[in-house]
């Protein structure tokens, strides 16, 4: 690979996920780089000094998994290391790193993003004296002060934890982190352990907990004591060099004041923003900070093409330290299977450079819902193990230069052009949803009917639609998955719009829009797409 350092898969972290799938990925003789911008290997987890609800001690579990990861001579480990750029596609990935101002490109076939929780700035809500008064604190400064003996038992009288800081709020994250709420619970169970005499209060919107942490929460409510206050506080304030907590009481319907020596504010996380742009991977834009998600589960469908990325960990969401390890050796699985087993499972998306080049609009870009699409060299490309065939973005294209083999717009048209007869009912059916239910009309041979499977109603284009028109249809149908339950996450909503947009075109050519009909469904209601059909054909 031109002489540069090579490996089989880089992993970018060297965490709790990274180690574990770094390990498995070893064990296999694949050739491992991990590379993570700390100087050392300092993950989130290692700051840690004691896992919750049993109180395990790292040593138990994190230090034996870094011996056992410098034991293998085919994983190396590269500290103090940035990425700069990626490029490249499965199999042949070039990721150009940096360290101490140095630069230097290494080539790889595959990659694992294991960065971690990347903790909300809690300095942003001001309301709380993050950064202001010394003894707020978030958990990991509370529990790294408390290993290295800066915060006695003695000095724990009040302590007061605010769950959800910043989190479930429209201002800050809108979401819920789904791990802090244990994170909340061991930092009581901390406390206690310590000093069994020291008054906790943890102020909550909701306690959301499951499985043997639902155990830890009643115990420390019923045995240990920890007062749990139902209301968000409104501000921390200082006042003669003491701590106060101002919160309602949902329970007693009244604001109170709570004195504290340390208040550990319990914020939310996001996602490693800087890590996945590099790599062309979207967050979901809906919320702020929030996690690759689509890109995941896009990766578990069994339609999906061989990855070239794979994320894991708190990378991918946030987990707990089993929930972690499970994930890391699932990522190294996918890799593995991606490497032996490179053969395309659906059709990707094809640009033609030249018609592109000319218009220049980048509207693809925007729409594809797997960030499949990009620019390089300014040249719109796609990453075939990112596409996943559902011709959104060959819809977009005005210009032709993007089709989807099986369904680009000639493929269509020569379709329309040799079944579709004047007055018969055109059916674009969505192969997920639509179509299995349509199926046994198929089979039947229902008169009148033609029927075409499409990927996903995302594929249909106002062109498309005025070419079937062109044959005098009697109805023309679009059906497709319920709203939210889309296959490709966001196809039938850019259905919807088009058809919107091409009953106002149908409208100026004298055509009536209500021939045009869009119809969301599910694959098990035949007698439904029966009826519909049969209302088209005038049949009522």
């Amino acid at each position: 690979m031109n002489g540069n350092p090579s490996c089989d898969v880089m992993v970018i972290g060297s965490g709790l996920a990274g180690l574990e799938s770094a390990r498995c990925l070893g064990l296999q003789d694949f050739k491992v780089i991990v590379i993570d911008k700390e100087k050392d290997l300092k993950s989130m987890f290692r700051r840690l000094n004691l896992l919750y609800p049993e109180g395990m001690p790292n040593s138990h579990t994190i230090d034996p998994l870094i011996d056992a990861v410098l034991e293998l001579d085919n994983v190396e480990i590269r500290a103090g290391v940035t990425i700069e750029k990626v490029s490249g596609k499965l199999g042949d990935y070039k990721i150009t790193i940096k360290k101490d101002n140095q630069t230097e490109q290494i080539n790889t076939k595959a990659i694992i993003v294991a960065t971690g929780l990347i903790s909300y700035d809690i300095e942003k809500v001001t309301a709380y004296g993050y950064g202001r008064y010394e003894n707020v604190l978030t958990p990991i400064e509370f529990e790294e002060q408390i290993s290295r003996g800066e915060i006695d038992s003695d000095s724990l009288k009040n302590v007061v934890i605010i769950h959800c800081a910043g989190s479930r709020d429209e201002n800050f994250l809108p979401y819920c982190s789904r791990v802090c709420c244990f994170i909340g619970l061991k930092q009581a169970k901390l406390i206690k352990d310590m000093n069994p005499d020291c008054n906790v209060y943890s102020c909550y919107m909701d306690i959301r907990v499951y499985g043997k942490f639902e155990s830890l929460y009643k115990t420390l409510r019923d045995v240990h004591n920890v007062t749990f206050i139902k209301g968000r506080p409104s501000k921390v304030e200082q006042i003669d060099g003491k701590l106060f907590v101002i919160t309602e009481d949902i329970t007693l319907g009244e604001k109170i004041k709570i004195p504290a020596d340390y208040v550990i504010v319990n914020h939310g996380y996001t996602g490693d923003e800087e890590t996945l742009k590099k790599l062309r991977i979207p967050l979901d834009s809906s919320e702020k900070g929030a996690f690759p998600t689509t890109y995941i589960h896009a990766s578990l469908s069994v339609d999906s093409n061989p990855r070239g990325i794979y994320i894991c960990g708190g990378a991918a969401y946030p987990k707990n330290v089993a929930e972690t390890i499970a994930d890391a050796r699932s990522a190294a699985m996918g890799v593995m299977n991606s490497l032996k087993n490179t053969e395309m499972k659906t059709p990707v998306a094809e640009i033609n450079s030249d018609i592109c080049a000319e218009l220049q609009c980048k509207l693809c870009l925007s729409v594809c819902p797997y960030g499949a699409i990009y620019e390089e060299d300014e040249e719109i490309k796609v990453d075939e193990s990112m596409c996943m065939g559902c011709g959104i973005c060959t819809a977009t294209c005005a210009a032709g230069a993007n089709s989807l083999p099986g369904w680009s717009d000639k493929d269509m048209f020569e379709l329309i052009d040799k079944q579709v007869k004047e007055n018969d009912v055109v059916a674009f059916l969505c192969k997920w949803c639509a179509y299995p239910a349509a199926k046994p009309l198929v089979e039947e041979g229902l008169e009148g009917v033609n029927f075409f499977e499409i990927p996903c109603t995302g594929r249909i284009s106002g062109s498309l639609l005025l070419h079937t028109f062109d044959k005098n249809p009697k109805g023309v149908l679009v059906a497709g998955c319920y709203p939210d339950s889309c296959h490709y996450v966001k196809g039938n909503f850019h259905a919807r719009r088009r058809i919107f947009l091409t009953r106002k075109l149908l409208e100026q050519f004298g055509i009536p829009p209500d021939k045009l009909r869009l119809e969301w469904g599910c694959n098990y209601e035949t007698k439904r797409m029966k009826k519909i059909l049969t209302d088209m054909k005038g049949g009522r």
